[in-house]
C-alpha cells in the first residue's frame, strides 16, 4: 500500500474530508475568522500598536469579505429551518414547551436566513443598487432587513434559551426521579422526566446555552444597538464559531 493511499484511508483525513465538503462548517470558518479579524481589530485599536497604512486598510476590508463570503453558503438555510419547524409542529407528542420553544427558534432562523438573503442581495446590487429594481429597493422589508433580521435572531435565540431552561429543569427531574429512596417512599414519576430525549446530557444542554447567551450579546447589539466594542462582539463570535465548528467536526466523524 502507497503512502498517498495510507493517507486518505486515515480516519482522520476521513473525517477531515467530510467535515471540508460541509458547507456549514466552511460557512462556520469564515464566520470564525470574520469575528476573529473584528477581535484583532480592537486589540490593535486598545494597545495602540503601530501598524502599516496597508494593515490598516486591510484588517477592516477582510472582515468586509468574510462577511460577504458567508452569504451564499447561508442561502438555502431557510428551507432547512422550515422543514425543522414543520416538524417540530407536527409532533404532538413532545413536552408542550420544548414544543413551543423549538417552534419559535425555528420560525425565528427561517426569517433571519431568509432576511439575510434580502441584504446579500442588497450588497450585491440586485435589490436598490446600481439602477436595478429600485422600486423593490423602496420597500421597508428590503430598507430595514439588517434591522429585522436581528429581531429574528433574538427571537430565535430566545426560544432556544428557554429550551436550554426547559432541557435543564427535566435533566434535574430525571436526576431526582433516579435519586435515592427512603424505605418505602415512591417518587412520583414527573412529567418533565420523560420529556426530552435520554441521551441528553447536562454538558450539552450547558454548552448550547452557552453558546445562545454570547449569540444573543452579539444580536442584542446589533437590533438594540447596545454599543458594545468590537473586543467584546469579537470574543463572543470567537467563542461561539468555535463551539460550532467542534461540533461540526464531532459530528463528521
Amino acid at each position: 500500500m502507497s503512502s498517498l493511499q495510507v493517507l486518505v484511508q486515515h480516519p482522520l483525513y476521513r473525517q477531515l474530508l467530510k467535515f471540508a465538503t460541509q458547507a456549514d462548517a466552511r460557512e462556520k470558518v469564515l464566520r470564525l475568522l470574520q469575528y476573529l479579524v473584528r477581535l484583532v481589530r480592537s486589540v490593535v485599536f486598545r494597545r495602540a500598536l503601530s501598524l502599516s497604512p496597508e494593515w490598516v486598510r486591510l484588517l477592516p476590508e477582510l472582515q468586509t469579505q468574510f462577511t460577504l463570503a458567508r452569504k451564499p453558503l447561508r442561502a438555502l438555510k431557510p428551507l432547512a429551518h422550515l422543514n425543522a419547524f414543520s416538524a417540530c409542529v407536527s409532533d404532538e407528542l413532545a413536552d408542550p414547551v420544548l414544543r413551543t420553544a423549538e417552534a419559535v427558534k425555528q420560525a425565528g432562523l427561517v426569517l433571519f436566513f431568509s432576511l439575510d438573503v434580502v441584504q446579500w442581495l442588497k450588497l450585491l446590487g440586485v435589490l436598490g443598487g446600481r439602477g436595478v429594481n429600485e422600486r423593490a429597493g423602496r420597500l421597508g422589508v428590503v430598507q430595514h432587513a439588517g434591522e429585522y433580521a436581528s429581531a429574528a435572531w433574538c427571537l430565535a435565540l430566545a426560544g432556544g434559551l428557554v429550551k436550554n431552561g426547559r432541557q435543564a429543569q427535566v435533566l434535574a427531574a430525571r436526576r431526582w426521579a433516579k435519586g435515592p429512596r427512603e424505605p418505602g417512599q415512591t417518587k412520583p414519576a414527573s412529567a418533565g422526566a420523560t420529556a426530552a430525549p435520554a441521551a441528553l446530557s447536562a454538558d450539552t444542554v450547558l454548552r448550547d446555552a452557552v453558546k445562545n447567551a454570547l449569540d444573543m450579546v452579539i444580536a442584542l447589539n446589533l437590533y438594540c444597538k447596545l454599543g458594545l466594542g468590537d473586543g467584546v462582539v469579537g470574543a463572543c463570535g470567537v467563542a461561539t464559531s468555535v463551539l460550532g465548528l467542534q461540533d461540526l467536526w464531532n459530528a463528521a466523524r
